[in-house]
């Protein structure tokens, strides 16, 4: 702000020029504080705007996301991609379940579908089993047809489909 408004000691400052720079002053702080923001994790653009408004910085939002965009610290595919590997390898979830939180994250549907084509069948079955495997043990005390209803119910709710639940019980 000092340098971009040639500041100086003992300068006189109008008052028009005093708003200017208390304002582009207020600029910067919400720029620091979403850079703040973001370096813990990356984030949707719909996430940054809800963190702007919760920080009264939303009348900074449209120019803030741009110059954001611009700098590529928002992206919501590469975004989407990260969060669909993620929830794919360590939390072992379903396509459903992840479609269904990145939509709640603001993500473009577009960009879902582009990130969910990189969860292959493949990926998805073996996760599926290495479930089914897990929860089969815990219903070992059951019956051979409640332990079966209790593994597909524990797929479904991991966002698994039908198709993929009945390929691995039949198997």
């Amino acid at each position: 702000v000092l340098i971009k408004f040639e500041l100086k000691k003992g300068l006189h400052i109008p008052n028009d020029l005093q708003t200017k720079i208390e304002s582009e002053e207020s600029y910067y702080k919400a720029y620091n504080k979403t850079l703040n923001y973001l370096s813990y994790s990356l984030r949707s653009e719909k996430q940054i705007k809800d963190y702007l408004v919760k920080n009264d910085f939303a009348h900074y939002s449209e120019r803030l996301i741009q110059q954001l965009k611009d700098l590529k610290l928002i992206d919501d595919l590469v975004y989407a991609q990260s969060y669909v590997r993620t929830q794919a390898n360590v939390n072992l979830k379903g396509p459903r379940n992840i479609e269904r939180e990145l939509k709640e994250k603001g993500v473009p549907e577009q960009d879902i579908w582009t990130a969910l084509d990189e969860y292959s069948y493949e990926q998805q079955l073996q996760n599926a089993v290495e479930l089914s495997d897990k929860q089969w043990k815990k219903t070992s005390k059951h019956s051979t047809i409640e332990s079966i209803n209790k593994v597909k119910k524990y797929l479904l709710n991991k966002g698994y489909s039908f198709e993929l639940i009945d390929e691995i019980i039949t198997n």
